[in-house]
């Protein structure tokens, strides 16, 4: 009988988990659970931090932070199974959407080359941020909780929006209509900035209804935004067609006449020229703020007096004494404009004389309740009903003459200081107006 062999078994290398007391497991899931809430929270700090030397210690900490989770999950045994919280983390994603959304706008504003290098760094930080939170997340967040991805995905909505209110307002609807001529082709303004206004001159003889013209002082005025032109035909015509104007009360031919549109409106009472400002979401000038406007802060003689110091010349500067026989368009005369440093004003001298909402006797009761020469800086009241009217049908004081300025195409124009005066319900063939805010 031969020698017995021996058939060794070919031993399996083990594959069990080594031991871990229960004691230390439970102490272990407890490290987990602390270590990666201090990570989601390094996790929250870092995804708004922008800064490059704090968010490079806030990636130190999360890299150290990590090395001890998986430290503590090797010993463990297996990766510990934590819930991940959606709401948290949906949460801030919205934040980083939000602060994405929030510097591309800041970057297409700036011209500044220096900053846009800036931003678009912050930029890329931001889009790490996001990739990192959506893989975590599992997902993208839908657009509706995107508020990033929400605007640009209705942007285009937007726009065709836009594309159908221009093509409706243009075409049949006459309530939509002005609105959206308004802001596509807004009435240009000139700011008149704060301060002191040169009124009236002391080298006439005052006239029945005309004592306001001889005041001669100075008067601190608050800043307002005068119409650039008198208000057009075209644009009168707006405010009608919105149900919000009346017709004029007279001279409707030129109103209706096509090659007309760019004409003053004529033929409009008071009431009405004050209903077609509070459309526009102005009112009426004063007679001090008409003046400012025409004068300057020097007290200019005329309007084009810091270029030539001449009085009107019918044809040359300003539309008067009939050289035309009608009104003009209400850009012409571009030699006869009141030159501000924020814009040109057309037309202050002839064309058409204009309304405003001051009363006749405003000096009086302002040499009275005001005593401008021992208070200079008292502005003047525009809310004080004595002594100007607030464009509403209402309130006007029907037994006082409203002045009206500047001048017309009927007649000569001795001088800008001069002050009309007419029933707030009467309407002429050569009284027009613009309006202030």
């Amino acid at each position: 009988m031969g020698p017995v062999k021996n058939n060794p078994q070919t031993v399996q290398p083990s594959t069990q988990v080594p031991s871990v007391s229960e004691t230390r497991r439970q102490q272990l899931k407890e490290l987990l659970e602390k270590a990666n809430q201090l990570r989601w929270k390094l996790k929250q700090r870092k995804a708004v931090t922008f800064d490059p030397i704090e968010r490079s210690k806030l990636k130190l900490q999360l890299q150290k932070v990590n090395e001890e989770i998986k430290e503590y999950e090797d010993e463990y045994g297996e990766p510990l199974s934590l819930e991940v919280n959606h709401k948290s983390i949906a949460t801030l994603l919205q934040e980083v959407y939000e602060a994405r959304w929030k510097l591309e706008r800041k970057r297409a504003n700036s011209f500044n080359l220096n900053e846009r290098r800036q931003l678009r760094l912050d930029l890329e930080n931001v889009n790490e941020e996001i990739k990192e939170l959506e893989d975590e997340y599992g997902k993208p967040l839908p657009p509706e909780s995107n508020p990033y991805k929400k605007v640009r995905e209705r942007w285009p909505i937007a726009i065709g929006v836009l594309v159908v209110l221009i093509l409706v307002g243009f075409t049949t609807d006459p309530v939509l209509k002005p609105f959206i001529w308004s802001f596509i082709n807004p009435e240009p303004t000139v700011k008149i900035e704060q301060g002191e206004a040169i009124i009236g001159s002391s080298n006439i003889t005052p006239t029945p209804g005309h004592e306001a013209e001889v005041f001669d002082g100075k008067i601190k005025l608050a800043a307002f935004e005068i119409d650039k032109f008198e208000v057009s035909n075209q644009k009168y015509k707006l405010c009608f067609e919105a149900g919000v104007c009346k017709e004029p009360e007279s001279n409707t031919k030129e109103y209706i006449d096509p090659s007309k549109s760019n004409h003053p409106v004529i033929g409009v009472t008071a009431t009405q020229a004050a209903a077609f400002c509070r459309w526009r979401g102005k009112r009426l000038p004063t007679s001090l703020e008409w003046e400012r406007a025409a004068r300057g802060t020097e007290g200019l003689d005329w309007p084009w007096s810091d270029r030539e110091a001449t009085a009107p010349t019918p044809g040359r500067q300003a539309n008067i004494a009939k050289i035309k026989n009608e009104t003009v368009e209400i850009d012409s005369f571009p030699l006869g404009v009141r030159k501000e440093k924020n814009g040109e004003i057309y037309n202050l001298v002839g064309n058409v004389s204009e309304w405003t909402a001051s009363y006749v006797n405003w000096r009086d009761i302002w040499n009275t309740q005001y005593d401008p020469k021992n208070n200079p800086e008292q502005i003047f009241p525009n809310t004080n009903s004595d002594m100007v009217w607030n464009g509403q049908e209402i309130n006007l004081k029907n037994d006082q003459n409203l002045i009206v300025r500047g001048g017309n195409w009927t007649s000569g124009f001795d001088r800008i200081t001069l002050t009309g005066f007419i029933a707030p319900k009467m309407s002429y063939n050569y009284l027009g107006f613009r309006c202030v805010s």
